[in-house]
């Protein structure tokens, strides 16, 4: 049984039987016998039914005969009793006898109505006003009425002409008034009438409902008598038509259950008989290897999306605008595996690294968007934490600034500096630390053209107190100082949740970047940096992108590496030219 498999094709009357089984002959026999015995076993039980239905609609009927019969003689003992021959058109013509009075009686009531409304204002104006009764719409409407005053007013219209013509006493103008006053007599009796006759049909309406409201009466209680004995009478008829109809199907269905019962249709037939296979239909070695091989990419696409919903790091530039909600300045690309320490701090004056360069570039000119119309003398460059690359974005932003004005770096990380030794300084030299505790003057802390058109100020000897030399009066002496010596000056801090130097120092400069190490810094504690350096009062202009994948961007990114693919193509079509 586990291996037998019946399934309907759909929006058919087909099944597809089927048997699953190493001999393939063994299969399709099974199949064939499957259908057979179905078929055999719906036409034995179709037989059987048959006979069981023959049998209880043979019982059934004699049943229905007795009780047809019974409610047959019930109706005929009914009428012969109660001497009825057509009860129902008694009752139709009895109401419709009742629908003719009740309609009659309503237009009685209507004339009535508007005879004792009209007399009504005819008492209250009085039968001698005929002035205010010849305004009555009943009055205006009548026929008579109407010819006279046509009359009146062809007669006044002749007096109005002879007046004009002759004087009162001639006989013309006598003749014409006694024509008008013979007319408005006229008009007055024409209306003494109508209101004479409107009397008599409102007595008239009055008798006549009175005899209508008898007369209805008297055939009510006649209907309500005859009723009753119709709702018995009709009970009756529907008893016998109900039993008839009844005993006229059960006889009917005998009859074709007699006719139908030796006859054996199928319910089902085959319309195609199983044949034996060629091919086996399990295992299905390449849909196993292609399952397999779908079920692996699926499950390594799952990996990739698991993996990058739990790097709630910074990956690109986007994601600073959007998950940060701060102006991306631009990105610095990360260095190659090979290249040294000193070319990494430096890379913005080799001409191999165009892309490095125009970053740094993109960098300043965001810089300087941001700042027009305010001053824009003091950057301050920070991070979230240490070896984020602060250091040589505060050095690659000064030496963009180099080729239009004279920049000053300086190095305020005065607990682990290392902007000297990137410039190749010695540990001992003279700097910020020594000026601030007033041991060495300003000429002797600043290290003049370090590179073409910048000047460093190095973090000098390590002091006992950082945090308070920056806060004391001194230093923002010193940077405005410096601000009358230097078109810009960079300032190099401390991490923000290392120390509390650079926010410090934010509130002195004109801006403050946040450098953030790509797929290496989480987002909370970048958004913390921003939050502290907002609530110390820094100007934060934006976040740069530090040791950015441009290879891996430039899948998604097709603008990432411009200016390197550019700078190629333009040396291959010089060499061509050279060529």
């Amino acid at each position: 049984m586990a291996d037998i498999n019946v399934s309907p094709v759909r929006k058919t009357q087909l099944v597809n039987i089927s048997y699953n089984s190493p001999d393939a002959k063994l299969a399709a026999a099974v199949a064939n016998a499957i259908g057979d015995a179905y078929i055999v076993s719906q036409l034995e039980a179709k037989s059987g039914m048959t006979q069981k239905a023959n049998v209880w609609l043979g019982g059934r009927l004699e049943d229905l005969r007795i009780k047809l019969d019974a409610s047959e003689q019930k109706l005929e003992f009914f009428k012969t009793q109660n001497g009825l021959v057509d009860v129902e058109g008694v009752t139709a013509l009895d109401a419709k006898e009742l629908e003719r009075l009740s309609d009659e009686i309503t237009v009685a009531r209507s004339t009535k109505a508007q005879a004792e409304s009209f007399l009504a204002v005819v008492r209250q104006y009085g039968k001698s006003d005929i002035g205010r009764l010849e305004s009555l719409p009943e009055v205006t409407s009548h026929m008579s009425v109407q010819n006279v005053k046509k009359d009146v007013i062809l007669v006044e219209r002749k007096v109005s002409e002879l007046s004009q013509v002759y004087g009162p006493k001639h006989p013309k103008m006598i003749g014409a008034n006694a024509e008008l006053a013979t007319v408005q007599q006229n008009l007055r009796t024409q209306i003494g009438r109508l209101v004479q006759g409107i009397e008599d049909e409102a007595q008239s309406a009055t008798q006549k409902l009175k005899a209508l409201e008898a007369q209805f009466s008297q055939s009510k209680g006649s209907f309500q008598n005859l009723s009753s004995v119709d709702t018995d009478y009709r009970r009756l008829v529907r008893e016998v038509a109900t039993n008839r109809q009844l005993f006229e199907s059960f006889l009917s269905r005998q009859k074709e259950t007699e006719v139908t019962g030796d006859f054996d249709s199928p319910v089902a037939r085959f319309t195609d008989y199983a044949v034996m296979a060629l091919e086996p239909i399990k295992p299905k070695k390449k849909l196993i290897v292609i399952l397999a091989f779908v079920a692996s990419l699926g499950l390594g696409i799952v990996l990739v999306l698991v993996f990058d919903s739990m790097n709630d790091t910074i990956k690109s530039t986007a994601e600073v605008e959007q998950i940060l909600g701060q102006r991306a300045l631009g990105y610095l690309p990360k260095a190659g595996k090979k290249e040294t320490f000193e070319q990494v701090n430096f890379a913005f004056f080799d001409p191999e690294k165009r892309l490095h360069a125009e970053s740094v570039r993109s960098i300043r000119t965001s810089l300087s968007l941001l700042a027009i119309g305010e001053p824009l003398s003091v950057i301050e460059v920070t991070s979230s934490f240490p070896n984020e690359g602060k250091t040589t974005v505060s050095m690659n932003i000064a030496f963009a600034y180099s080729a239009m004005e004279k920049v000053l770096i300086i190095d305020a990380d005065m607990r682990k500096p290392n902007m000297g030794m990137r410039f190749g300084l010695p540990t001992f030299q003279h700097g910020l630390a020594n000026y601030l505790t007033g041991t060495d003057a300003l000429s002797h802390c600043i290290v003049e053209n370090v590179k073409p058109n910048v000047d460093l100020m190095p973090a000098g000897a390590i002091p006992l107190n950082p945090l308070e030399l920056l806060a004391s009066p001194k230093f923002a002496e010193l940077l405005a100082e410096l601000k009358g010596q230097y078109s810009k000056i960079i300032i190099d801090t401390p991490p923000v949740h290392a120390v509390s130097d650079a926010l410090v120092m934010s509130s002195h400069c004109d801006a403050v970047v946040a450098v953030v190490k790509a797929g290496h810094t989480r987002t909370e504690a970048i958004k913390l940096t921003l939050a502290k350096l907002t609530q110390a009062r820094g100007k934060v202009f934006g976040v740069v992108l530090n040791q950015f994948n441009t290879d891996e961007a430039r899948q998604y990114y097709g603008q990432y590496g411009y200016y390197e693919a550019y700078g190629h193509d333009a040396n291959a079509k010089t060499d061509g030219k050279s060529a």
